[in-house]
């Protein structure tokens, strides 16, 4: 399970990049713990997805798997180059 979270937070975060919606250096900071916190998720326990600790859900859920909805992603600007 995990391991399919995690190649779905990538692939997000791949899209993300092809699209202009973040950096290399976000997508490097995003790809450098997306497998911790994908797990931290996934062994969360909680009342209900969208509440804290919604456990597997709420990372399936995730835009990028690692605990950030996806509009929060998309929303995302890359910081203006000097």
């Amino acid at each position: 399970m995990i391991d399919a979270l995690v190649a779905d937070a990538k692939d997000e975060i791949a899209k993300a990049l092809a699209a202009g919606r973040i950096n290399q250096t976000q997508a490097d900071q995003l790809n450098a713990n997306v497998v911790q916190r994908v797990t931290n998720q996934v062994n969360a326990t909680g009342l209900c997805p969208g509440h804290s600790g919604g456990g597997a859900a709420t990372a399936a859920r995730s835009g990028d798997g690692i605990g950030r909805q996806g509009s929060d992603m998309h929303r995302q600007k890359p910081p203006a180059s000097a």
